[in-house]
């Protein structure tokens, strides 16, 4: 296999990852992945393609444009998906499934005394911002660079 190929199926193996890894961290305790947060696992099935591109074809020879234009543009999805749940984070917008979400819900139907009181007993915001969307958006940019900086396969 043509190490062109190798890098960018090892670069999509780590963008698989990432919806495992946590996306948001409630009160600074508890580490909600992207599997639990709206859409997170969107991830999943752009860097499988990417992979699966990646890996099809003539695999002793350089990737073809079409396949190398498909991997930049969901490199691209990627990081622009990431990006979006970043500014979802920061402003406090994002949906959480799972128990976190269900105790987020339940603080929003009357417990914001609640949880005002619980901010003031720990300090800090109730939901910050994780690695794992950052690795989200790495893994797209990295996806981009490898497709920019290797060669095309020479035409025969």
């Amino acid at each position: 296999m043509h190490k062109q190929r190798i890098w960018i199926a090892s670069l999509a193996g780590f963008g698989l990852l990432t919806p495992f890894l946590p996306w948001v961290n409630f009160m600074n305790l508890i580490g909600v992945s992207g599997t639990e947060v709206g859409q997170g696992w969107l991830v999943l099935p752009v860097f499988a393609i990417a992979a699966i591109l990646a890996l099809t074809g003539a695999r002793a020879y350089a990737l073809d444009s079409g396949r190398r234009g498909g991997i930049a543009v969901l490199g691209v999805a990627a990081m622009g998906f990431g990006i979006w749940k970043i500014i979802e984070i920061h402003k406090g917008t994002i949906e959480v499934a799972g128990e976190v979400g269900k105790e987020l819900k339940k603080a929003g139907e009357g417990g914001e005394a609640l949880g005002r009181g619980m901010l003031k007993m720990f300090g800090g915001e109730v939901l910050t911002m994780g690695f794992g969307v950052f690795c989200v958006v790495a893994a797209g940019l990295a996806l981009v660079v490898a497709i920019l900086v290797t060669k095309p396969r020479a035409n025969s």
